[in-house]
């Protein structure tokens, strides 16, 4: 049996899938047009993994936090996917993903954090998606320490000042510049890694993986009806209402 991986959440259009053990995955870099290309790379990576969309038991795909946009592209497909074949989809968050990622290259490199992981995500405005995971991370994934939050800086360092935390994600640059341009002093038990971006397939398919053949995979799949993790609102301006002066 196979599992398929679709993601759009951030500035990538990813699709995997994992079949006989052996999983195959293609990832294209960019901010827009995922809508155009993920359906097409979907049917690549089966195509070169040799399975079939009838061997599929479920459909693995990222619901933020995110790109307002992006999330519903990547959902949209998943569920479609999902009614076509019958299969059950499987939620999962870019935050988790990447924080199994951190944990991956750590083992990898025998390098071990003192504190929380700390993923945050760009939101393209002054605040930062972030959410605290444990940094002891199993097969299934890495424990989360809290919900996912949208913060200023401010709140950041209200909140987490006092702790020890690894950052990473897409918006650790922005974070670091945006700190150095505060009044306030970085907190010295915060350090940053900026190599982590995007959401790896690999790791998000040995994530689902470990799921389904969890005890309770009852709990971690879903018949249609998964939400996105939306944060904040979209941004949405009001149309401008043209006004006309009729001349007598």
């Amino acid at each position: 049996m196979s599992l398929l991986f679709l993601d759009t959440a951030m500035n990538a259009c990813s699709a995997a899938v994992e079949h006989d053990g052996v999983i195959t995955s293609r990832t294209l870099h960019i901010a827009r047009g995922q809508a155009e290309q993920l359906i097409p790379l979907a049917k690549m990576v089966m195509e070169e993994s040799g399975a079939a969309f009838d061997t599929l038991e479920a459909i693995a795909v990222t619901v933020g936090p995110g790109t307002f946009t992006g999330l519903r592209v990547g959902m949209a497909a998943a569920k479609g996917f999902s009614l076509s074949l019958n299969v059950p989809m499987l939620a999962m968050t870019t935050t988790e993903i990447l924080a199994a990622q951190v944990a991956k290259e750590r083992d990898g490199n025998n390098h071990t954090h003192d504190g929380a992981l700390a993923i945050v995500i760009e939101t393209k405005r002054s605040d930062f998606y972030i959410q605290l995971f444990n940094p002891s991370c199993a097969a299934g994934g890495c424990t989360p320490l809290g919900e996912a939050q949208a913060l200023e800086i401010s709140q950041m360092i209200a909140l987490y000042g006092s702790m020890t935390l690894a950052f990473y994600g897409d918006a650790v640059e922005r974070l670091q510049r945006d700190l150095g341009q505060e009044a306030t002093a970085i907190p010295s038990s915060w350090t940053f890694h900026p190599e982590i971006l995007v959401p790896d397939p690999s790791v998000a398919l040995t994530i689902a993986r470990a799921r389904m053949q969890a005890p309770d995979n009852g709990d971690n799949r879903d018949n249609g009806d998964i939400q996105p993790v939306y944060l904040r609102g979209a941004d949405v301006s009001q149309p401008k209402i043209k006004r006309t002066i009729k001349e007598r």
